[in-house]
């Protein structure tokens, strides 16, 4: 309730991963048990799904790709990400193997065998009527989202999609309802690979194409550019400020309503940022101009952000907002959300 709207009720489309969370806090209260186990007796087991699971502890014991993310221009191995919490949202950790029955039920209208269901046929149906319009026929065509799944259409035929990620981790889930077609790609990098072998295995299960999406996806301009973006920042870097205040008035505890607590402290000659409930945001402040800092992350794969801080007629500090320095910087990085407010 804390989180303010962008936009008027159901005027444009947003993708609401907190939503999904509350969706599996529904499940869990309706049917008496905790949504990971829902997930493993009514899907998981009936589909023989052995290898599937929906924690990141796994990742620590089982035989496991290893995530890749871009760290300081570079790609490399990047800590796993934990998330265990967000449950209905994207918790499901699995393998081709199991992934493709997945797939089949799915195409079957729900169909585990002769005998064997996990929904109604008509369900499929719902699960797969479009919602909202996420892009116009302007563009790259019609486009639109559905109950947990996005629609688009190429070569006659209706694609029904979705995509997943963690850090180092992105994957797909596409079905051509027309050819009873579905395929699982699931990658260990952070790379524009999964969008080539995406668009190559679309054509080949719909009308062969002889397009060349290797060089479409590496060709210059395709990906964000970062160090063309880190030149134009430093093109507007005003140097010669300094912070209005010492920085150990900067130090303390700011609270958003919808997140909690952020601490700042001073170390050294420095300003070190914690966010309470997430570990892994932690960061070293370095002044940019006036009264903005950018923060580093310690764990290097989270993209650098901002803070600035908004001052009081008096000089003490109002406020301080967030945001991201780089325009590529994942949705789910929202920043930008937050309006921390000292507590005094």
């Amino acid at each position: 309730r804390y989180v303010r709207p962008a936009t008027s009720f159901r005027s444009a489309y947003a993708y609401d991963n907190v939503l999904y969370i509350v969706a599996g806090e529904l499940v869990a209260a309706v049917s008496g048990l905790p949504w990971d186990e829902f997930v493993a007796r009514r899907i998981f087991q009936p589909l023989g799904m052995t290898s599937t699971n929906t924690t990141v502890t796994h990742f620590l014991s089982d035989d496991v790709a290893t995530p890749h993310g871009p760290v300081d221009g570079r790609m490399q191995v990047v800590p796993p990400d934990t998330v265990d919490n967000v449950g209905g949202a994207g918790s499901v950790n699995s393998n081709v193997l199991d992934m493709a029955q997945w797939v089949r039920v799915l195409l079957d209208s729900g169909r585990v065998d002769g005998s064997r269901r996990l929904w109604r046929a008509e369900r499929t149906g719902e699960l797969w009527q479009g919602r909202t319009i996420t892009a116009g026929p302007r563009s790259a065509g019609l486009a639109e989202y559905a109950l947990g799944w996005g629609l688009s259409y190429w070569k006659g035929q209706k694609i029904v999609t979705h995509t997943g990620g963690l850090a180092g981790m992105i994957s797909r889930v596409m079905l051509i309802p027309g050819t009873r077609t579905g395929f699982v790609i699931l990658t260990n990098a952070e790379s524009p690979a999964m969008g080539a072998l995406t668009n190559y295995l679309r054509d080949w299960y719909t009308e062969p194409d002889t397009a060349d999406y290797i060089a479409r996806f590496s060709a210059p301009g395709a990906q964000f550019d970062e160090a063309a973006w880190e030149r134009r920042l430093d093109s507007l870097h005003v140097r010669g400020t300094n912070p209005s205040l010492p920085l150990a008035k900067y130090a303390g505890t700011y609270r958003d309503a919808w997140y909690g607590d952020v601490t700042l402290v001073q170390e050294g000659a420095g300003l070190v940022i914690r966010f309470a409930h997430s570990p892994a945001f932690t960061g070293d402040l370095t002044h940019w101009h006036h009264d903005t800092f950018r923060v580093r992350w310690r764990v290097r794969n989270i993209p650098d952000a901002w803070v600035q801080f908004q001052l009081n007629p008096d000089g003490s500090i109002d406020r301080a907002k967030m945001s991201a320095v780089s325009p590529s910087t994942d949705f789910s990085f929202n920043w930008q959300d937050l309006e921390l407010v000292p507590v005094r």
